[in-house]
């Protein structure tokens, strides 16, 4: 994987990403105008509720239709897409084998596969990131190591077909992790640090560790946007739909429990301190995936620790997150940039809130960058 390739996509040619999240399902599409990545279109809706569980879509035909209704009302061009997968069953591990030949070292992860999935590899689609041959030749260590990636075929073909349904040609199924590496340029390695990557969506969050394009970790907590909007329907006796409107609008997160405490509206104080579970739970089960990372370094590199957090997902939306994820874990914390490789087309920032978008938008944009590195 070469997250940051130099863009070399034809002229005039557009790619598309598709992000079918638990709560909403995001589009972006790019092209290559005069020489620059642009980002022509972007859209997203609502994914009709529980249709995606768990990282797969259980009710293809309800998430075709919306993709298709974004496609007519939003006027994509290209028919052939990326889409990304997450959750449970996508497993992207490092493993450590002996030094050997390129294209041997390649079989060998293949058949050594069955000790690292937590399901049999006859039901498993399966890659392998691979060290640079070159940089293979060159060092001279005994061991070296890839990424092996995975994800239950079933998972995959539910994507692949909600696609096919809605009249679209879905060329790669892609894991988010890579997708959000490649939205924000990540470039060669890091001698500061890592950069613990935390993706807020609806119903669980992705935790990636990075040190430059280097994926070194990976986790899904089991904890997303979801779980606030049912702990504020809990607290205050609301409507689901009244609850979302009020984590948007009024609902903040308190930096400690003496803040919640004071608050004198007693239905306001059941939610701050619903949240503030919430949160607290989040940010810690975050630490800890942190803390461990850097243990695991034990001799090696000190620079390979976490030096900051960066947040995305619409859950990183809600107000005072960052402030208690900054306090629990005693990193700097800031928000993540997808546009960060692509112009934005001044007809899309005339239509669309792209500031307000981007918070869910770096999986979408992250797809359809695969396209440029793989021209």
């Amino acid at each position: 994987m070469s997250p940051t390739k130099k863009p070399s996509m034809r002229k005039g040619a557009t790619a598309v990403g598709v992000d079918i999240g638990t709560s909403t399902i995001k589009i972006a599409e790019i092209q290559n105008v005069r020489g620059a990545i642009e980002l022509i279109n972007m859209a997203s809706a609502a994914t009709p509720p529980d249709t995606v569980k768990e990282g797969s879509v259980v009710d293809i035909t309800a998430v075709a239709d919306t993709i298709r209704g974004l496609w007519k009302e939003n006027g994509f061009r290209n028919r052939q897409v990326s889409c990304g997968i997450a959750g449970q069953d996508v497993v992207v591990r490092p493993v450590l084998f002996p030094r050997m030949p390129y294209e041997e070292l390649k079989e060998a992860v293949k058949w050594e596969a069955d000790k690292y999935l937590p399901f049999p590899t006859d039901e498993a689609t399966m890659d392998v990131v691979m060290p640079d041959p070159v940089v293979l030749m060159q060092d001279s260590t005994s061991e070296v190591e890839v990424m092996l990636v995975a994800a239950l075929k079933s998972k995959v073909e539910s994507y692949a077909t909600a696609l096919e349904m809605a009249g679209l040609i879905p060329i790669a199924i892609d894991i988010q992790p890579f997708c959000m590496m490649r939205a924000y340029g990540l470039i060669g390695e890091d001698e500061t640090g890592s950069i613990a990557y935390i993706d807020i969506g609806g119903g669980t969050t992705d935790l990636v560790i990075c040190n430059g394009e280097h994926l070194r970790m990976t986790r899904i907590v089991q904890v997303g946007g979801n779980h606030f909007t049912d702990a504020i329907m809990k607290a205050a006796q609301v409507s689901e739909q009244q609850a979302e409107e009020m984590k948007v609008a009024d609902v903040e997160v308190v930096p400690s429990e003496e803040d919640y405490l004071s608050e004198r509206d007693p239905v306001r104080k059941k939610v701050l301190e619903a949240v503030y579970d919430v949160a607290h739970g989040l940010s810690l089960e975050c630490k800890r995936s942190i803390t461990y990372h850097d243990a695991q370094l034990q001799s090696k590199l000190e620079s390979l620790s976490v030096k900051e957090i960066v947040l995305a997902g619409g859950g990183s939306k809600l107000k005072g997150l960052s402030d208690m994820m900054g306090i629990l874990t005693g990193l700097p914390v800031s928000f993540g940039n997808p546009y960060k490789r692509v112009r934005i087309s001044p007809s899309v920032v005339s239509n669309i809130d792209t500031e307000g978008m981007a918070p869910v938008m770096s999986v979408a944009v992250g797809l359809s960058l695969r396209e440029v590195e793989e021209a």
